[in-house]
């Protein structure tokens, strides 16, 4: 509505006619008066134009400048059209209202013309405009739910539960709804308005143990039928029960079993995606032996495209049966009903509509599923099938395309050994089941499982508790799209099928998590990782650095280093410290970006890691960090005989602050081992291990002896190393900049406030008393000073407190520039107290033009004082002389 009252505000009557046009082809006239005077506004400019609106309680409004138009209605469906002139009810400024018939809403379309000058006026689309979404679920003591329309957010929908029971098929009772607030907050977060409903568990007793809850029109709410029995049975006994309650029956007719010991037939529920579905069907055909067969399921499928889509499949291919369902009652029901229509000897595999399947699927699949006798059940992966996924396991990754799912395919059949890791439960994406494990078990529950979600999970609980394995076969890969039928509910109704799901089978989600912490998948992933890289880069030559698991300046200078393999056909990979869902120590080598294959995951061993990188064919190592490893790991990569280099980073190597600053930040002076060794019992360790002074430098030491080359990048860091470890590092600054006018101080004129930038995430070690101490002076003295902290503290509290002191808070490196401009900054202050090797932050400082002010320790300081870009001041510059620096660079000390 506002994008239609700026177009007509600003004479834009094209593009607010086209708003117009398309504002009433999915919605009812919206509810407030201002809508009416938006429209008056455009037809007062417009005369000749005229729109139809429909309200959900078959109201109609014909906005026109002519007055008492008769309306000549048509309504048709698949069987019947009817048609009748329409007379304005009330005419009020420029719109006329009409009634229709009170069944109107039993019809497919609405068409609207003018029976004196047969202007047509528009039609409407009746499933698509009244469709209503909601969800339904039981608590302990009721059921609660919720609706809404999508074409009037404020049209209260009626509501009714009806009985299921055999005994009293015909009683029904309302539901009340509550309507909220228009422009409340649900309303302006979530941009639909949901009408909740609430009633009693007792007040519905007379329905019986089961009912559906509907709208008026006959619509299933999703999480309907609802059924209050307590389901709570031995797992057996539940199994055996269901199995007899819900047989798996099948067609009499010969299957062919003569040509094929196993047929095959496909079920295919089908309801909405209609291009995803043409696809899926498409590659079904493409990619099915002789033996295999199609049944495809129309759910009620609303779409008249897919209908009609459908119908041509069954008509164009003996292969193919098509049942239809006369109304939508989602996936269980109609996964039923195509098992139903199996043969008698025909394993079924159960598939998605919005799947992308290849070469061989069928063949792999059945191969798995009769490599041992009790074998119910066969998964494939798939980029979207939660412990199924690949590449990520948690099943985040995109749709890949048709072509890169005939590959992953591919190379999965490659990978495959023939080997059936056992699983919990099998996916309905894409699920294989042998004939006598359906006949066995029965079918889905789709009395209590209502639209989907956890219904085979429950089917494969009760084949289990009967016996039958469920297993994944590495080999296939079908890709899967997900939720073309209702995602709108997809979270409410997986919340409620789960609660439900472990009522019945109690343990279920810890079942679930001890196989996922176990993680039987992984050496499969990891398999076909390694042979999409093989594809990739057929004659690989790799690089590994060895990195830490944490953030700063490293992991910039890590992705420099990757680009210049990447420069000159080598592809980097990065060793990172990780731990199980269990803690179990592993190590995961990831690419560049790092999730293009992310099941690279091994133990911490070096024999585990020689036979990676032997895949890798790598040929040289760069340690940047052991943090997370433990050193003594990292000293043992020398006997995998692969020539490495050391870049130094910080003074990890020699002491387990990192930082060479004890517990307050300050820097410690580089005492003596013994000292050193004191500081650890006393202050701890930042390295996350506690080995002794004497022990990590030894390791160091040796470490570094043994490296082709150790870097440093700055002759500080040169100097410190040298000093206590007897390793000359070779110098080699992380960063070259060519043909730079380093900036320089100019003072404002006109003001005299003074703006002191202050970059980065500001801790002990990075100054954060020297700011807070400076920031609480400056507040004392009303100094004509202000402080922007681009960034966080370790406190930013007591820092705002001070009020001169502005956090911009977390930011991006290209949001930097827009800070200095917004806030004024004149010059930054780096409070850094401990020696920098490198400071990138410095970099991104003369980046914005602006030079900094930086303590004299450090490569921060030698960086200045090589090139200028700034001045430096005595680590214990007392605070007022400081301050005034700071606000006159010019008056620094001597």
């Amino acid at each position: 509505m506002l994008l239609i009252a700026s177009h007509c505000i600003c004479a834009n009557w094209g593009l607010a006619k086209q708003e117009i046009t398309s504002y009433f082809s999915r919605y009812s006239p919206f509810p407030h008066p201002v809508f009416s005077e938006i429209l008056t506004l455009f037809l007062q400019h417009n005369q000749i134009n005229s729109f139809c609106g429909l309200s959900l309680d078959g109201t109609l409004y014909l906005y026109s400048t002519q007055a008492d138009i008769r309306l000549s209605a048509t309504l048709s469906s698949p069987d019947s059209k009817t048609s009748f002139l329409l007379s304005p009810l009330s005419i009020e400024h420029f719109c006329s209202t009409y009634k229709l018939p009170e069944n109107w809403h039993s019809f497919q379309s609405l068409s609207l013309t003018d029976p004196d000058s047969s202007t047509f006026f528009r039609s409407f689309d009746i499933p698509a405009f009244t469709q209503c979404r909601g969800f339904v679920e039981k608590t302990s003591t009721h059921i609660k739910g919720w609706t809404c329309s999508p074409a009037d957010p404020t049209y209260q929908v009626k509501l009714f539960a009806h009985s299921l029971m055999p005994t009293s098929p015909y009683l029904s009772q309302s539901l009340p709804t509550h309507i909220p607030k228009l422009f409340d907050l649900d309303f302006l977060v979530t941009g639909q308005v949901r009408h909740a409903f609430s009633i009693s568990l007792s007040k519905l007793s007379r329905l019986g143990t089961s009912f559906s809850v509907q709208t008026a029109c006959g619509h299933k709410l999703y999480g309907s039928p609802v059924l209050l029995t307590d389901m709570t049975e031995q797992q057996e006994v539940y199994a055996r029960y269901i199995s007899l309650k819900f047989p798996a029956l099948y067609e009499k007719t010969e299957s062919g079993s003569d040509k094929n010991d196993h047929p095959v037939a496909v079920v295919i529920p089908i309801y909405s995606g209609l291009e995803a579905t043409r696809i899926c069907l498409d590659r079904v055909l493409r990619h099915k032996n002789a033996f295999t067969r199609l049944i495809l399921v129309n759910d009620g499928s609303p779409d008249p495209a897919m209908c009609h889509l459908v119908k041509e499949y069954d008509a164009q291919f003996s292969c193919i049966t098509l049942l239809s369902l006369s109304e939508n009652c989602g996936f269980p029901t109609a996964a039923n009903t195509g098992l139903c229509a199996r043969f008698e000897q025909e394993d079924v595999i159960l598939l998605n509509s919005d799947t992308l399947v290849a070469d061989s699927w069928v063949e792999r699949l059945q191969q798995a599923a009769y490599a041992a006798e009790y074998i119910g059940t066969v998964t494939p992966f798939s980029n979207n099938a939660t412990i199924f996924s690949y590449p990520e396991k948690d099943g985040s990754s995109p749709v890949p395309s048709e072509a890169i799912c005939d590959r992953l395919n591919t190379l999965a059949g490659q990978i495959w050994d023939g080997s059936t890791p056992d699983v919990p439960t099998a996916h309905g994406f894409c699920m294989y089941i042998k004939a006598a494990c359906l006949q066995d078990t029965g079918l889905l529950r789709a009395d209590i499982f209502a639209q989907g979600y956890g219904e085979e999970n429950d089917w494969s609980r009760r084949a289990s508790a009967l016996g039958w394995r469920h297993v994944a076969c590495p080999g296939v890969y079908v890709g899967h799209a997900e939720s073309q039928s209702f995602s709108s509910v997809k979270t409410d109704l997986i919340a409620r099928n789960l609660k439900l799901l472990n009522h019945i089978h109690p343990g279920y989600d810890t079942l679930i998590k001890n196989w996922q912490d176990q993680d039987p998948l992984l050496p499969f992933r990891r398999a076909l990782d390694l042979k999409r890289l093989a594809y990739d880069a057929p004659n690989l030559l790799s690089a590994l650095l060895v990195t830490h698991n944490r953030q700063g300046g490293l992991t910039r200078h890590v992705g420099l280093r990757a680009t210049f393999y990447l420069a000159r056909n080598i592809v980097p990979f990065q060793l990172k410290p990780i731990c199980s869902r269990t803690g179990k120590p592993l190590w995961q080598i990831q690419g560049f970006p790092a999730e293009t294959y992310p099941n690279l995951i091994i133990p911490r061993s070096r024999h585990a890691l020689k036979a990676l990188l032997k895949s890798l064919n790598c040929t040289i190592l760069e340690i940047h960090s052991y943090i997370g490893h433990t050193l003594r790991k990292i000293v043992e990569l020398q006997a995998l005989k692969i020539p490495y280099d050391v870049y130094i980073h910080d003074y990890s190597w020699f002491c387990p602050r990192i930082t060479l600053t004890g517990k307050d930040g300050a820097y410690c002076g580089e005492p003596a081992p013994k000292q050193c060794q004191t500081c650890l019992e006393t202050c701890g360790s930042n390295t996350g291990e506690t080995t002794p002074v004497t022990t990590l430098r030894a390791h160091s030491q040796s470490l570094f002896h043994h490296a082709r080359t150790v870097y440093a990048p700055s002759h500080d860091t040169v100097r410190r190393i040298k000093r206590q470890l007897g390793v000359s590092p070779v110098y080699q600054p992380w960063e070259t900049f060519l043909n730079t006018e380093w900036p320089r101080f100019s003072i404002p004129s006109g003001s005299i406030r003074r703006t002191i930038g202050i970059l980065g995430a500001i801790g002990p070690e990075k100054g954060y008393a020297q700011v807070l101490a400076l920031a609480r002076l400056t507040a004392q003295l009303n100094a004509p000073l202000q402080f922007v902290l681009i960034g966080y503290s370790c406190n930013d509290h007591a820092l705002l407190e001070t009020g001169v002191v502005t956090i911009t808070g977390h930011y991006k490196e290209y949001e930097i520039q827009g800070f200095v401009n917004q806030y004024a900054i004149d010059w930054f202050f780096m409070p850094s107290i401990w020696p920098e090797t490198w400071s990138y932050v410095l970099t991104q400082i003369w980046l914005t033009e602006k030079p900094a002010i930086a303590y004299d320790i450090g490569a921060q300081a030698e960086r200045i004082k090589q090139v200028g870009g700034g001045m430096v001041v005595p680590l214990h510059l007392p605070y007022p002389r400081l301050l005034a620096v700071l606000y006159t660079p010019r008056n620094a000390p001597e």
